[in-house]
């Protein structure tokens, strides 16, 4: 689910992926190498799940931390697999928003296996006791939550307060062919909830449940801005929506909006709320009580970018997001255009990261403004000032890349990256992915682009005791 939370700095998107007890968005067969993949994991024979999960990451949506834990921890106990299973544990910060017991988790792992590697030991029949790493995920900040208990790596970013099953889940999503169904579904669920206000119709990839007050021709418009959107990020970008309905789920308010939350999906959620998306029902929720549907396309490139891209670090994802919240349709194509997090970055010019640190940067924890202060330890979290730098560099980052010409060939470099390319330093890999692709040095990208930037706020940013290192 990814989250988006708005104050005077921030506006920032956190991503929820729940994994509900083995629930998939793939076909049959895809969900059958998941679940021989991890029997096999759990009775620790680890080619055999290694061989199983590497086939269920090439599914729509195989791409998750669960899935990588399983197979780099396979991958080190297999002697000629050591070193990309290493490679594996250590890019999961990188990939995905993990609890801080799932990083420790992973750290661990990344441990034993290069002591694996130093001295070609057997490998260590230890298991990490689930209960000790779901311990505390109801608390503040970013958490992550995995339904499937089983594997040790949870993620969750909102409470939950009312978890919902695996076949009540899989009972929500059906195939685009069954129009009828899909909107029966949804108008029993708001029934069961008590939602009676809400009016719901059907398109060609959406299910509409407004509260909002829109009139039909609004609705019309807006999904039709919608499809047309789905359209450019799949001709553009390869990124294609699910083969199955995505339920919108409009509000008037953040209030109605934790309503829903808190009945459709049993979250408990930041007041400051505006959209998330849960990918597990396949339904985006936004308080939307006009027709400017910003909020809508930002979501809908979070959930629909997994399909193919799971393991897509926080920069590119949030930039590329947050780069559609304001844009214009030209032809066949949405052109970004800049906006406040302009205004952002300019203010907070001087404690932005540089474009490597930018590149470089894991996926940090998210959470209510209140528990991020400028005194916070920015080892473990960011203050609410720091995050809302990260996010606009990120967002003018991709701006940046658009206008340029150059976006699609950075996100395809990306998205193409496997593991066992990193040769152990991630780090390094992303800054030299970025400038093969752009062929210049990322000091030279750097320069170019903070002139790019004056030229397009049309401001001098402050002065500053030291600029961002290149």
């Amino acid at each position: 689910m990814a989250i988006c939370r708005r104050n005077s700095y921030l506006y920032i998107t956190t991503i929820i992926l729940i994994v509900a007890g083995g629930l998939f968005l793939a076909d049959a067969m895809a969900e059958d190498y998941y679940g021989l993949g991890k029997a096999r994991w759990e009775a620790r024979d680890y080619q055999a799940a290694y061989d199983y999960l590497k086939l269920f990451r090439k599914q729509p949506y195989g791409k998750r931390p669960e899935v990588d834990y399983m197979l780099g921890t396979s991958g080190c106990r297999l002697p000629d697999l050591r070193a990309w299973g290493r490679e594996v544990l250590e890019c999961m910060p990188y990939w995905y928003v993990l609890s801080s017991q799932s990083k420790d988790l992973v750290k661990h792992e990344v441990e034993v296996c290069k002591l694996l590697i130093q001295q070609a030991l057997p490998y260590p029949p230890s298991r990490v006791p689930v209960a000790e790493i779901s311990a505390g995920v109801s608390g503040v900040a970013k958490t992550f939550y995995w339904a499937d208990r089983d594997v040790p790596i949870n993620s969750y970013p909102a409470r939950v307060v009312a978890p919902i099953g695996r076949l009540e889940l899989e009972s929500r999503i059906k195939p685009l062919a069954q129009k009828g169904q899909a909107i029966e579904i949804v108008q029993g669920l708001l029934a069961r909830a008590s939602l009676s206000n809400f009016k719901v119709r059907g398109f060609t990839h959406f299910i509409v449940a407004s509260a909002s007050n829109h009139t039909p021709e609004q609705l019309d418009k807006i999904v039709g801005q919608l499809e047309t959107y789905l359209s450019f990020l799949s001709k553009e970008y390869a990124i294609n929506a699910p083969d199955s309905f995505i339920t919108l789920y409009l509000v008037a308010n953040t209030h109605d909006l934790q309503n829903v939350a808190r009945k459709i999906h049993g979250l408990d959620v930041s007041p400051a709320t505006i959209g998330y998306a849960f990918r597990d029902d396949l339904s985006v929720v936004a308080a939307l009580p006009g027709q400017t549907i910003g909020t809508l396309y930002h979501e809908l490139f979070h959930l629909c970018v997994r399909n193919t891209f799971g393991n897509i670090p926080q920069w590119l994802d949030e930039g590329m997001a947050g780069l559609y919240e304001v844009s214009v349709v030209q032809g066949d194509k949405v052109i970004g255009r800049p906006n406040w997090r302009g205004k952002v970055l300019t203010q907070l010019w001087c404690i932005r990261p540089s474009l490597a640190e930018l590149i470089q940067s894991d996926w940090f924890s998210v959470g209510l403004p209140d528990f991020y202060t400028a005194g916070a330890d920015e080892d473990r979290y960011l203050s609410v000032r720091k995050q809302a730098a990260y996010m606009a560099t990120a967002r003018y980052f991709a701006l940046y890349l658009q206008d340029k010409g150059r976006l699609v060939a950075v996100y395809t470099a990306f998205r193409d990256a496997e593991p066992g390319q990193t040769n152990g330093n991630i780090e390094d890999f992303t800054v030299k992915l970025v400038e093969r692709t752009l062929d210049k040095s990322i000091a030279a990208v750097q320069t170019d682009f903070d002139k790019w930037m004056q030229k397009v706020e049309k401001t001098k940013p402050p002065s500053c005791s030291s600029a961002p290192s290149k």
